[in-house]
């Protein structure tokens, strides 16, 4: 199996010529190498994710004289070789998984990188269905809210995340998933229920990409709110985790490992061709609505789960801030102690993936259901612009359960 390892060619734009300087950007990489899709090797953007030899001849000489290899918990050695123009991953073996090392060496030169490592075998790709969009090209209206028995709202200040997998999961295995039980399965960084600490490098919380930042809930003396930054929330991997943990297979997309190559009205298709399928997907995005692309009927104040879940009365998502920047700046520290900066988003949310209004290829409205404020149709530009400051962030979850490993 190859698999390849992908990444935009800016960052290499200051990268000088000369093999040892490259070097040297290879043994300042982190270690927060994360399989967050089935069979990718995911790397953030900081750091070495793609080499384009036709493009840089120094990253050439540097493999024809070195090599990289990874050394897993098993003992099993494989290099990252030189294939064609790119370079793959070779896991001869099929699926590893478990903390491991990464081997730099160049001449006499070494270093050993801690990481985590989840690789399987199922798929090289981010998508779990094979269906077409073309499939389902006759289909103008699609909407599977009325087959959902829970439409339930957040029972916590900043549940979204778990109150959007307790909804899909009881959807799926047909049987009542609580909010509670999936926090409880559910990954927690260092700085779970915690506030965040000042230090030299500034702001330290913790790693949404790893488990829950801050207070879910409010509690005494603690208000939980974004942008006080006493609570954030929890990203796309630890969520696909709870999903595994239940015996669905799952997929991610986000910015950095898939929608590089894509534009973002095929991301969409892609994902409404997931759902057309009968695959569940579950979305992050900005809370927050501008004005004129606002359905809501009443105050998110006084939005019920008695109201809301007949979808025929929904909350609003409004923010006197909504076109200002509500960038949070933190840094998390990684595994091997180093500071990595992070920009949150006062305003991230979690969603469930409805439905769609119009041509699956070119939709005038998608469907929605926000555990805020309940059922949605945004306007496709609307929910792009929702999607996109969330950094396309999706679990695409599998329909059929698999016992559990």
């Amino acid at each position: 199996m190859n698999i390849l390892i992908l990444a935009s060619t800016h960052m290499f734009h200051k990268i000088l010529m000369s093999s040892l300087l490259f070097l040297g950007l290879l043994l300042s990489m982190s270690s927060s190498y994360a399989a967050s899709i089935a069979g990718t090797l995911s790397i953030k953007e900081s750091e070495l994710r793609f080499i384009d030899f036709s493009r840089y001849s120094e990253v050439e000489e540097l493999f024809d004289t070195g090599e990289l290899i990874i050394d897993f918990e098993s003992q099993t050695q494989t290099k990252l070789n030189k294939n064609g123009k790119v370079l793959q991953f070779e896991s001869p073996n099929g699926d590893h998984s478990g903390t491991g090392v990464i081997s730099v060496a160049y001449k006499n030169i070494q270093r050993k990188i801690l990481v985590d490592i989840n690789i399987k075998q199922e798929s090289t790709t981010s998508l779990i269905s094979q269906r077409s969009s073309s499939d389902f090209s006759n289909i103008k209206d699609y909407n599977i809210f009325s087959k959902m028995p829970y439409h339930r709202l957040q029972e916590r200040s900043l549940s979204c995340e778990s109150s959007a997998t307790s909804d899909v999961l009881s959807y799926l295995m047909s049987s009542k998933v609580t909010e509670l039980s999936v926090i409880e399965k559910l990954g927690k960084s260092d700085f779970y229920n915690k506030l965040p600490v000042k230090r030299d490098v500034g702001t330290v919380w913790g790693n949404p990409n790893k488990g829950f930042v801050g207070y879910i809930n409010s509690t005494s003396g603690v208000t939980a709110k974004q942008k006080l930054m006493t609570g954030y929330g929890v990203y796309e991997a630890p969520i696909a985790g709870v999903y595994n943990d239940y015996g669905f297979k799952t997929n991610i997309i986000n910015g950095e490992n898939h929608t590089e190559n894509y534009g973002e009205t095929e991301q969409l298709t892609q994902i409404l061709t997931e759902l057309a399928s009968g695959n569940m997907v579950q979305l992050w995005g900005d809370w927050c609505t501008i004005p004129k692309y606002e359905d809501g009927d009443i105050s998110n104040l006084s939005i019920t789960n008695s109201k809301a879940r007949n979808g025929e009365i929904s909350g609003k998502n409004e923010c006197y801030n909504v076109l200002q920047d509500r960038t949070l700046n933190w840094s998390y520290v990684n595994e091997v102690g180093e500071y990595i900066s992070h920009e949150g988003l006062d305003g991230q949310h979690a969603f469930i993936l409805l439905g769609w209004k119009g041509d699956i290829t070119n939709p005038s409205h998608v469907r929605v259901w926000d555990t805020n404020t309940g059922y949605h149709e945004y306007q496709t530009i609307e929910w792009l612009r929702k999607w996109k400051a969330m950094d396309y962030r999706t679990v695409i979850i599998e329909s059929i359960q698999k016992s559990k490993t």
